[in-house]
């Protein structure tokens, strides 16, 4: 069997060719997404928006607290939002419950805009990815919510144990 040598040059030129757009799309909106987030950062806007999110936290079962996480990571990222849970956590902000369903909110909901536009050069919806994200994390955390009421769960032995890795 003989190959098509021009053949599979073509094939690899196209593949590469493909490839390259769509870095190059993506590089179109990652990088006016990573500028925005470092203005969202030093103009305190996440700040302000976090004040205005507390009375939705309070209906997904979260204190006023988990606000500023909560919309850190939906906007941010899930590192960024892990991070400040962490932290919120470890210096008595948030208890256990609020951080248990911060975490399970941002499993399926972070980084709603850089993901979501991240898919659109891809042909996704971004409306209807976007809507199930949120979705998906509002039934999750609501149901954990739901399912945690009544539970007496000890605080401060956590602490500890996350302050030493374990």
């Amino acid at each position: 069997m003989a190959w098509d040598w021009a053949g599979v040059g073509t094939l690899i030129r196209d593949a590469v060719a493909g490839a390259v757009g769509t870095v190059l799309r993506l590089a179109l909106i990652v990088v006016p997404l990573m500028i925005a987030v470092e203005l969202l950062r030093a103009y305190r806007v996440l700040d302000w928006l976090s004040k205005r999110a507390e009375p939705g936290a309070r209906l997904l079962g979260l204190s006023g607290e988990a606000a500023f996480p909560l919309v850190a990571g939906a906007v941010l990222g899930i590192s960024y939002g892990s991070g400040l849970i962490i932290d919120s956590y470890r210096e008595g902000r948030l208890n256990r419950r609020d951080s248990v369903l911060l975490t399970a909110f941002l499993a399926a909901c972070h980084a709603v805009f850089e993901d979501t536009l991240l898919f659109v050069p891809l042909g996704v919806n971004p409306f209807l990815l976007l809507g199930l994200r949120l979705g998906t994390a509002l039934m999750l955390t609501v149901a954990l919510a739901h399912a945690w009421r009544g539970r007496a769960v000890p605080e401060k032995a956590d602490r500890g144990e996350m302050r030493q890795g374990g």
